[in-house]
């Protein structure tokens, strides 16, 4: 999964297997600077060229809080060990804030972990909505494989014996 943000103040999702859009996660009033990316709560947060802040709960494409600084933002990061937002500014400083006193929404809103797979697998079917996991498709393909080459297997064996007891009759 990749996310982008653009000029047209569009942040999107897209399928790397598929290779095109899965879909539209939001937007800002101007242009996105940037986006960082944390899978472990399954938030992504992106900044415009306004200074404004927004916080998304992307696998379902829902804003769960926005802010905006007085300084002008470069870029930013996250340190997941002590969940703290680090703001790089035009200036060149660093400021540092606490994730948790940015975000204030319901206990029961905060996301869930999730895994790449789940969220790949859900912007995939946004993006196609006659997509089936592949992962799971492959998956039931190897098995399905096995089982093939198990039959065979016995099958060779059924060979040999009746070959053996043919042999017998010789």
């Amino acid at each position: 999964m990749l996310f982008t943000g653009s000029d047209d103040c569009t942040i999107r999702a897209w399928n790397l297997i598929k290779m095109k859009p899965a879909g539209q996660i939001g937007s800002h009033n101007e242009p996105i600077k940037s986006l960082k990316l944390i899978k472990e709560s399954g938030i992504l947060i992106s900044t415009s060229l306004d200074n404004q802040f927004k916080f998304w709960y992307y696998s379902r494409n829902k804003m769960l809080e926005s802010f905006k600084k007085i300084q002008q933002i470069y870029t930013i990061d996250y340190l997941l060990c002590s969940s703290e937002l680090l703001i790089g500014t035009v200036t060149g400083s660093v400021l540092t804030h606490s994730i948790h006193k940015f975000i204030h929404f319901n206990k029961e809103d905060w996301p869930a972990l999730c895994d790449d797979d789940q969220v790949d697998n859900y912007y995939a079917a946004q993006a196609d909505p006659d997509y089936e996991d592949s992962e799971e498709e492959e998956k039931k393909k190897d098995s399905d494989d096995d089982v093939i080459k198990d039959l065979n297997s016995e099958y060779e064996e059924i060979l040999k014996k009746q070959k053996s007891i043919m042999s017998q009759f010789s």
